[in-house]
């Protein structure tokens, strides 16, 4: 970096002041004898600064946390995001000093956590960081380059200081900062050696602190770095890095129950009239489904399962791994609860077999809740949280015994009214509104996986038709020129 005279007059202009200012002051230091008393105020409050730096572990602010996991992993991807916690609380500042050979320490860091993270989806690989494509490859270092840049445009003046301006500031202070540094002190020396003696014990004091806030500072630096790298290797390995280029599609909801549970009128209260549905959606046998679209809102997929008693749906596993979101409807009125206990059981075990898939929201309706004793009565509203009536209380114990039977959360069951409706609209819906991210995130993982096989068809064609182009135009240069030499 070199300044021109106007340059250098620039700068001159802007630090005149401010060194006016401090010459200033020290001058009404001295010339009314306080400079002494300053400098006593000054190394003792550096003291105390020193002594608290080791009362007090740790900084005296907390840093943000930078790097969080995805909120789309599976099970199996948040269990290995886990498991290299602890390699990133290991991390050592003082393995990392400043220095030439940092950039290096760092590409090894990455490349040790990029091993650890690959050998936990392929661990029976030679060498498991290359176990993926290579535009998978590429497609993460753009993903990594892209981040950086984010970051770095963040810093003050990123954009107007170039690289290089960059590189020759930190080399001119590597050659004169140390020498400039102690031709001020020697200064010092010569003109105040009592000062000067105050000053170097204040400097010592104060490197001492900032030294230790500096190390954890590094420390902070370095958790994140490590956290960056294991999350952009796990949105590598386990393929979810391919998830910014899903479209959003429309929400499949499975809606299950025995017999004469309510599903056709739940649906068409929540949905409207399934049987003005225009499309019909190919499905297993004993479900229907249609896609439901209405002016204003996304489309919707609803799945409506056949009464069911002892036996389950068939093929009730197919359509629980294509569902983003279960309704199932329990009769507050019927005492047979193990045929739903059956369904729920085989709903979890189904999920728990599989943690490389996101179990969907699963959300029970208590219906015919205007059934219970006293039967003849109902007067909704009904407080359901501190019951005080015959009816609450009836409803209240029906909705407990769901939950300790079936077994779920006492959260997840809503009682609702179908043949006069009660509670859709302040129960049930928004119970649904609240689990809907966890219904995209299942939805997430699901088209992933479907996006994964059918993007290798796909591009496998992409690639035989391009070859095949570059083959033809090939052929007809041979031809032209084989053409042209026995013309010769």
């Amino acid at each position: 970096m070199t300044l021109t005279w106007r340059g250098w007059l620039l700068v001159t202009l802007f630090l005149l002041p401010w060194l006016g200012a401090f010459i200033a002051g020290l001058w009404w230091l001295w010339l009314y004898d306080w400079w002494l008393l300053w400098l006593v105020v000054v190394t003792v409050t550096t003291l105390l600064l020193w002594a608290a730096r080791h009362w007090w572990k740790g900084l005296f602010f907390k840093l943000p946390e930078v790097t969080a996991k995805n909120q789309n992993w599976s099970p199996h991807e948040q269990a290995v995001w886990k498991q290299l916690q602890n390699r990133v609380q290991m991390v050592n500042p003082e393995h990392y000093p400043v220095d030439a050979f940092l950039p290096d320490k760092l590409l090894h860091l990455a490349l040790d956590l990029s091993l650890e993270v690959a050998q936990q989806y392929y661990p029976d690989t030679k060498e498991p960081r290359l176990a993926v494509p290579l535009p998978e490859l590429i497609h993460s270092a753009e993903r990594v380059c892209r981040d950086i840049r984010h970051g770095a445009e963040q810093v003050p003046l990123s954009h107007v200081v170039t690289a290089g301006q960059l590189l020759n500031l930190h080399d001119y202070y590597r050659r004169y900062g140390t020498q400039a540094k102690n031709i001020l002190r020697l200064g010092s020396l010569l003109l105040n050696p009592q000062t000067h003696v105050l000053n170097e014990l204040r400097n010592y004091l104060l490197g001492q602190t900032l030294s230790f806030s500096g190390q954890e500072l590094l420390r902070w630096v370095l958790q994140n770095y490590t956290q960056w790298i294991v999350r952009h290797a796990i949105d590598l390995y386990s393929g979810h890095q391919q998830g910014e280029l899903l479209p959003e599609t429309a929400l499949r909801f499975l809606v299950l129950g025995q017999g004469n549970s309510g599903k056709s009128s739940l649906i068409n209260a929540l949905f409207g009239d399934v049987t003005a549905a225009a499309d019909i959606l190919p499905t297993t046998g004993g479900f229907d489904c249609y896609q439901l679209e209405c002016d204003g809102l996304p489309a919707l997929n609803i799945c409506d399962s056949k009464g069911y008693s002892d036996d389950l749906p068939k093929d009730l596993e197919q359509e629980l791994d294509r569902a983003d979101f279960v309704l199932l409807l329990c009769k507050a009125n019927e005492a047979a609860r193990k045929p739903d206990q059956k369904l729920v059981t085989v709903f979890q075990d189904y999920f728990q077999q599989r943690p490389e898939k996101v179990r969907p929201p699963l959300l029970i309706l208590c219906t015919h809740i205007d059934k219970l004793s006293p039967v003849r009565k109902w007067q909704p509203p009904y407080n359901i949280v501190n019951p005080q009536q015959g009816k609450a209380k009836s409803i209240r114990a029906v909705m407990e015994t769901l939950a300790e039977e079936l077994p779920c959360s006492l959260n997840d069951v809503v009682p609702v009214a179908l043949h006069q409706p009660y509670n859709i609209e302040e129960g049930v819906i928004p119970a649904i509104l609240e689990r809907l991210p966890a219904a995209r995130q299942s939805q997430y993982v699901a088209h992933l996986r479907y996006a994964e096989d059918s993007a290798f068809w796909r591009k496998l064609g992409n690639q035989a038709r391009t070859s095949g182009q570059v083959i033809n135009a090939a052929a007809k240069v041979l031809f032209e020129q084989t053409k042209f030499h026995a013309k010769k």
